[in-house]
């Protein structure tokens, strides 16, 4: 069973325990006590989910970050050649024109300036240069390619 259904099934027996007209002490304690647990572990599950969310955001920012700091490193030494462009978009020489559009589109809205506004100065720059560096990458391919 997935961690999921042993969620709904705990909620489901507790919520069925504090209906129930059968109590284990005479007084609300005993509800009282399982609604404690179910609330601890129900927090515990939630902070435990938000960290597991936090840690795939960081690594997926990382993994971003790291793919972005190769394509460009490679590109940026020296002029600006058709290979160089294909790699920076991501795509074969052999993609069809809506891959190459796509991974344009794609990269653009990645690398967008407007997205790191809130940024420092370097890394809204950095944005600004990498935008216009994919600019030209796509203009080299539908000039070669024709598109």
């Amino acid at each position: 069973m997935t961690n999921k259904a042993v969620y709904y099934l705990w909620f489901a027996a507790i919520i069925l325990y504090l209906v129930s007209p059968w109590d284990l002490h005479p007084t609300l304690l005993d509800d009282l006590l399982v609604f404690g647990i179910y609330l601890a572990v129900l927090f515990y599950q939630m902070n435990k989910i938000a960290k597991n969310r936090e840690a795939h955001r960081q690594s997926k920012q990382r993994e971003h970050q790291s793919g972005e700091e190769d394509a460009t490193a490679s590109v940026a030494e020296g002029p600006l050649t058709l290979q160089k462009a294909y790699r920076l978009l991501g795509v074969t020489p052999a993609a069809a024109r809506e891959e190459i559009r796509r991974a344009f589109r794609e990269r653009v809205a990645q690398n967008h300036p407007d997205k790191v506004s809130h940024l420092s100065p370097e890394l809204r720059e950095r944005a600004h240069e990498l935008t216009v560096l994919i600019n030209r990458a796509y203009t080299m391919i539908k000039q070669h390619k024709k598109i």
